[in-house]
């Protein structure tokens, strides 16, 4: 056997070595390397209400260009009313699934966090909360607690995102296919 020969046969078990590691350990990695050509495609599946404004459209493009977004959907109520929209990408896999219109719908998750603590905010500046406020005294279904850490959760630390709650010990409810989310419905 010549040396090149071996030579190319260890750089090909060097390599196959290496990409079934990145596969196997990060799933997502080999799909990284491709995102900026699935944005560049994504982008060009835009479209935009007429009389749309142009910042609408900038955004989605910088959504989907800076922010990990293959799929989007941005609406605007003009001071007069007027309804805008656009949207880009696909509604499932990339590329052959239905591309996203303006009847599509998504799954909230983080989104949702705005509008919460909004909603929180304004509770505290009524008077009807205060930031010490106890999860307990504002759910009390979710007595009795499995854990008696729960007890001492406050209105705060769920706003800071500090309350002690791990995502990472098991899949986003918010994210899995096919299943409908537990959440909000079985608090326990």
């Amino acid at each position: 056997m010549k040396l090149k020969d071996i030579i190319l046969t260890l750089a090909l078990i060097v390599g196959t070595v290496l990409v079934s590691h990145l596969v196997i350990t990060n799933p997502q990695g080999p799909m990284r390397l491709i995102y900026p050509v699935q944005a560049q495609i994504a982008q060009f599946k835009m479209t935009c209400s007429s009389g749309a404004p142009g910042w609408l459209e900038t955004s989605l493009r910088y959504a989907t260009r800076s922010q990990g977004s293959l799929a989007n959907q941005i609406a605007y109520i003009d001071p007069a009313g007027q309804f805008h929209h656009c949207e880009n990408g696909w509604s499932g896999t990339f590329w052959r699934s239905p591309e996203v219109d303006q009847n599509t719908r998504f799954r909230f998750a983080s989104v949702t966090k705005l509008f919460t603590a909004d909603a929180v905010l304004s509770l505290i500046n009524a008077g009807k909360l205060t930031l010490n406020t106890r999860l307990v005294d504002i759910l009390p279904e979710v007595l009795p607690v499995k854990d008696e850490r729960l007890k001492l959760v406050t209105v705060e630390q769920l706003l800071n995102h500090t309350a002690g709650f791990d995502r990472s010990n098991g899949q986003d409810p918010m994210f899995l296919l096919d299943i409908k989310p537990w959440c909000p419905g079985r608090l326990q």
